[in-house]
């Protein structure tokens, strides 16, 4: 049953990382500094070739991709969150919280989705959102939605190994 949990998330997940690469795409169009647009692009997860035929994942993001879900399995979802949220390594971490939390809001399997989504729509940020969501929420609550996460998080890591691995 697990399995094909995951197999219908994947599309999900996939979906959310191109939403996420066009939110990113479009803030970039309205930048003029080259400056500030090199620093959007490198919260972008997704990445097109030059001939637009085709998408790729930065590199980069493989590995921090892959140990969030061992993170939040070892570490607790609470501290996972704050970790990835943080962003203290290289590697931008808040887009991979952004397309997590969007594969649950979408998903909609997760009983208090709704409530996710609106305490997105209040924050800055769709990151800040899933953090706030989960500091307010009990520990059981905190359970049911850690599942979701775990996940959310195995559907991304299988969508990122469909994509080319390039180093930016």
């Amino acid at each position: 049953m697990k399995n094909n949990r995951i197999n219908e998330l994947i599309p999900i997940a996939n979906e959310a990382l191109l939403q996420q690469f066009d939110a990113i795409k479009q803030e970039c169009c309205n930048e003029k500094d080259d400056d500030k647009r090199k620093k959007i692009w490198e919260k972008s997860i997704l990445r097109q070739d030059e001939n637009k035929n085709a998408y790729h994942i930065n590199e980069k993001y493989d590995g921090k991709i892959s140990a969030f879900g061992v993170t939040v399995a070892l570490s607790g979802l609470l501290p996972a969150l704050a970790i990835y949220f943080k962003e203290s390594s290289e590697v931008k971490t808040r887009p991979i919280l952004e397309v997590i939390a969007k594969i649950i809001v979408v998903d909609r399997e997760y009983d208090q989705h709704s409530q996710l989504s609106e305490k997105i729509e209040e924050t800055d940020s769709i990151a800040k959102g899933l953090v706030g969501h989960t500091i307010n929420l009990s520990e059981n609550e905190r359970k049911e939605l850690k599942k979701y996460v775990l996940d959310a998080a195995i559907a991304l890591k299988q969508v990122v190994r469909t994509y080319e691995l390039v180093k930016i």
